[in-house]
C-alpha cells in the first residue's frame, strides 16, 4: 500500500500525475509543501493534516506499506519494515490534539448543506460536480469509477457522508478532471472505509470505526479514523 500525503493529481498546468507535483510548484503550510494550486479551500483537518495515516487505537501493517507523512496510534504494528517519512507519534499529547482535529473535521463535513441524497446511487461509472453528496445508510459502488469533475474551477469541493460504510471494488479509482483537487475531496464514513485491490483514492478518507486497505491500493491524501468512536483503527 501507499499514501502520498496530501497529494494532487493535478499539477499547476492542469494535467493529472498520479505521482501529484512538478518541479516548481511550493507552498509551505504547517510545515509540509504543497504545489501552488494544491491549497484546500478550507482548512477542515488542522493540525491533522500532516497525518498519512491516523488513528485512536491501531494501525497496522503486514506488507511494505509506504507511508509519505506523519503516522500516529495508540499502537502502531508494522513500521518497520514498513516506511514513514514523517514523524511517527504513538500514545502521545500530538497524538491526542490530531485524533480531536479528525474529530473536528468529521463533524465540520458531516454539517455541510445542502446535501444531495445519493442513496440509490451506484458510485461505479458516476460522474460528480461540486457539491456535498449523502449516504443514508451504505454506500453503493459496483464496478468503475466515480469521476469528481470540477467544471475548470480548482477550488471546488467534493464531500461524501456516507451514515455506515463504504467499499471499492477491486481496481477502481476516484478520477479527477477539469482542475479537481485532492486536497478538496473527502469521503467521511460512519463505520468502516474498504478499498478494493489495486484501487486508487484521490483525497481525504475519515472513517468512523475503520480503515482497511487492500493489497496494491493506494491514497493520495489523508488516512484519517475519527477520535469519537472506540476500537478505531488503519489496516493495510
Amino acid at each position: 500500500c501507499l499514501i502520498h500525503l496530501a497529494t494532487n493529481v493535478v499539477d499547476a498546468s492542469g494535467t493529472a500525475t498520479l505521482d501529484g507535483f512538478k518541479a516548481g510548484d511550493t507552498v509551505t503550510i504547517g510545515g509540509k509543501t504543497f504545489g501552488a494550486s494544491e491549497v484546500p479551500t478550507h482548512d477542515y483537518l488542522g493540525v491533522s493534516s500532516t497525518y498519512a495515516a491516523l488513528a485512536k487505537t491501531s494501525v497496522t501493517t503486514d506488507s511494505l506499506t509506504v507511508l509519505k507523512g506523519d503516522l500516529a496510534g495508540a499502537t502502531i504494528t508494522g513500521f518497520p519494515p514498513g516506511t514513514v517519512t514523517g514523524a511517527t507519534h504513538l500514545n502521545d499529547a500530538t497524538w491526542t490534539a490530531a485524533i480531536a482535529a479528525s474529530e473536528a473535521a468529521w463533524v465540520a463535513l458531516d454539517a455541510r448543506s445542502p446535501k444531495t441524497d445519493l442513496s440509490a446511487q451506484d458510485l461505479g461509472g458516476y460522474t460528480a460536480a461540486p457539491g456535498t453528496y449523502d449516504f443514508s445508510s451504505a454506500a453503493t459502488w459496483g464496478a468503475g469509477n466515480l469521476t469528481l469533475d470540477a467544471g475548470g474551477n480548482p477550488a471546488a469541493e467534493f464531500v461524501f457522508t456516507v451514515d455506515t460504510s463504504l467499499t471499492m471494488p477491486a481496481s477502481s479509482q476516484v478520477v479527477l478532471t477539469n482542475g479537481a483537487q485532492a486536497n478538496n475531496v473527502y469521503f467521511i464514513t460512519g463505520t468502516t472505509f474498504t478499498f478494493g485491490a489495486n484501487s486508487v483514492v484521490n483525497g481525504t478518507i475519515i472513517a468512523g470505526t475503520s480503515l482497511v486497505f487492500a493489497a496494491d491500493s493506494i491514497l493520495n491524501g489523508h488516512a484519517l479514523v475519527r477520535g469519537r468512536v472506540g476500537g478505531t483503527s488503519v489496516v493495510f
